[in-house]
């Protein structure tokens, strides 16, 4: 059995954020370490605040995928999902109005007036705009086009994220800010899975 190395706390934080029904046993076996050693892990507070922060980035990803869903099920006519839209896209607030009199009023009152004895100007409002069945289809496809555009985005973002944490377990120089070919991604990943590998052969071996 190996003993426990910044690159295993790494994949035990993956293990339990991606796949958080997984039994403790499962990740021992799979980390090569002794239930004993996990126990010791799952004992640290701070690996669960990585665990956590590791879901949420996650979560983040798979956001624009329940949006889209919820889209779908409120054109199906679900109420609940139409209303969890709303609410997500500040459409429908929950306020409580409470109507207070102002010193204006409360003379009026006094006076035995009341407001429509004053001139009151009133805006005409604009003409309501005209929507069609395929107005309205053409928008949700643009929404869902803009969705599909942000998840690739978020999956990419996690992506790196992942690699360039285990880079900087490796010890290994990060990517540089201009945006890199494929096959300088490629020798860049490669070279920090054959640290890993190296590091993880000269723990067996101690």
């Amino acid at each position: 059995m190996r003993k426990l190395t910044p690159i295993l706390r790494n994949r035990a934080v993956d293990l339990y954020a991606h796949t958080p029904e997984i039994k403790h046993g499962e990740v021992a076996e799979k980390l090569s370490i002794t239930p004993k050693t996990l126990m010791k892990l799952r004992k640290d507070p701070n690996f669960w605040h990585e665990v956590y922060a590791e879901f949420c980035l996650h979560l983040e990803g798979a956001l624009p995928s329940v949006v889209r869903a919820m889209v779908r099920e409120s054109l199906a006519g679900s109420t609940q999902a139409g209303r969890l839209i709303l609410e997500w896209a500040g459409k429908l607030n929950k306020t409580l109005n409470v109507n207070v009199s102002s010193p204006f009023e409360k003379w009026l009152v006094m006076e035995g007036k009341t407001i429509e004895d004053a001139e009151v100007v009133v805006d005409e409002l604009p003409e309501r705009t005209q929507y069609t069945r395929q107005d309205v289809e053409e928008e949700f496809a643009q929404l869902d086009k803009e969705m599909i555009k942000k998840e690739k985005w978020l999956k990419r973002r996690q992506e790196l994220y992942t690699w360039s944490k285990r880079a900087w377990l490796c010890g290994i120089a990060p990517m540089q800010p201009k945006r890199p070919t494929k096959g300088q991604r490629l020798d860049w990943e490669m070279s920090i899975i054959r640290a890993e590998d190296e590091q993880s052969n000269t723990n067996a071996e101690s």
